[in-house]
């Protein structure tokens, strides 16, 4: 079993972690690839995708959210080959090919949902 003994922060998103409906949506980002990636598996183009969402979220404001977090999603399937890139899922379709291929509901989008409410 591994165990990480020391950190260091790189960057704190300070304008993400003040508003939770920014957090809600870096959660989504994480959960997504908390589910759809391999353990121990390296992708770099992945960290680099979730920064530059990170960075966007942070700078967004209203339903540039909810874009920012769909794109991130059709870009992370894109990326792992879970789609052929340039194969485009809108709204509910992509929520529910995301949750057909890690066979569970996602916690996040509920959450999400129940803020935009």
């Amino acid at each position: 079993m591994d165990s990480i003994t020391e950190t260091l922060s790189i960057e704190s998103y300070p304008n993400i972690r003040n508003e939770l409906d920014r957090v809600s949506v870096a959660y989504l980002l994480c959960e997504l690839i908390d589910t759809l990636m391999g353990e121990k598996q390296e992708h770099r183009d992945v960290y680099a995708l979730l920064m530059h969402a990170f960075e966007a979220i942070g700078k967004a404001s209203g339903n540039s959210l909810y874009t920012i977090s769909r794109e991130f999603a059709q870009q992370l399937l894109w990326a792992l080959g879970f789609l052929p890139k340039g194969q485009v899922l809108e709204g509910k379709k992509l929520e529910s090919f995301i949750e057909d291929i890690t066979e569970r509901k996602l916690k996040s989008a509920k959450l999400i949902r129940r803020l935009a409410a």
